[in-house]
């Protein structure tokens, strides 16, 4: 699970200091993922919720129309796989 999901009884936060507060992470963290929950393709948003995707990559995908995004996302891993392997 999400190490950063609202606890059960945690008040919601009013602000993005609030809410960084209260995640144990920085303000500018808030603004991205308020940015990536704006912009971002539910499957990539579902793959940062599961910890498979950072959200500094989904950032980079977002920036795409969000129709693209699963499509784009899949060509950036096969990319990265490439090049591990010439690596090899």
């Amino acid at each position: 699970t999400n190490q950063h999901r609202k606890e059960e009884g945690q008040k919601r936060p009013s602000t993005i200091i609030e809410a960084a507060d209260q995640l144990s992470v920085g303000s500018r963290t808030i603004r991205r993922a308020k940015r990536l929950l704006k912009d971002g393709h539910p499957d990539i948003i579902n793959e940062v919720e599961a910890g498979s995707l950072s959200v500094h990559k989904a950032l980079e995908v977002s920036k795409y129309p969000r129709t693209d995004q699963p499509m784009i996302l899949s060509k950036m891993r096969k990319l990265a796989i490439e090049r591990t392997q010439a690596l090899l």
